[in-house]
């Protein structure tokens, strides 16, 4: 299932959260996620799934880029999603660090 969450930014769901169970997190809480970032072509560019460790940050805090803040408040716990963004919801003209 994708969803549209804006313009230039694709949230697909690969496995739903348990029904019945929580919420996606309100504003400004803490949450941990795995994931692996890549470029369009594959290249892997950050990578927290392979780590084994959930890499945790606070919403609302500009920690993460747009696309991965907006991705995650729109997510329930155990829910597993691909989401895809365009640079302006990334690094835009800045790059990778």
């Amino acid at each position: 299932m994708q969803e549209l969450l804006a313009d230039g930014l694709i949230k697909t769901v690969l496995r739903e959260a348990a029904a019945g169970g929580e919420e996606p997190p309100p504003w400004g809480s803490m949450v941990r996620v795995h994931f692996t970032g890549m470029f369009p072509n594959g290249t892997v560019f950050d990578d927290h799934h392979a780590e084994q460790q959930a890499y945790e940050f606070q919403l609302n805090t500009d920690t993460v880029v747009d696309g991965m803040e907006r991705g995650v408040r729109s997510m329930r716990p155990g829910e597993r999603a691909r989401l895809r963004c365009e640079s302006q919801w990334a690094y835009g003209a800045k790059g990778v660090g």
